[in-house]
């Protein structure tokens, strides 16, 4: 396996933090504001963070990063129980 520097670890772990905290902001925002859907923009940040989550997984380190999106997912999915 290939190794991974500590401050691309750093950078990686502190964006893909920054962006789940972003989403669970913007659910959040949108639960306590009735909105009732996310914005095309939201998911495909969410789908990113997924996709960069995973890669950070097998490459670097496990982290509570996965136990803070799923904070995110569970919010998404009351906003889609709401939507219908």
């Amino acid at each position: 396996m290939e190794v991974v520097p500590e401050g691309v670890r750093s950078c990686l772990h502190t964006g893909i933090g920054n962006n789940i905290d972003f989403l669970i902001a913007r659910a959040t925002e949108i639960i306590e504001s009735k909105q009732r859907f996310m914005k095309s923009y939201d998911l495909k940040m969410y789908e990113e963070v997924k996709e960069a989550l995973d890669w950070y997984s097998k490459h670097c380190l496990e982290s509570d990063l996965e136990k803070d999106l799923q904070e995110f997912e569970r919010l998404h999915q009351k906003i889609k129980e709401e939507e219908s």
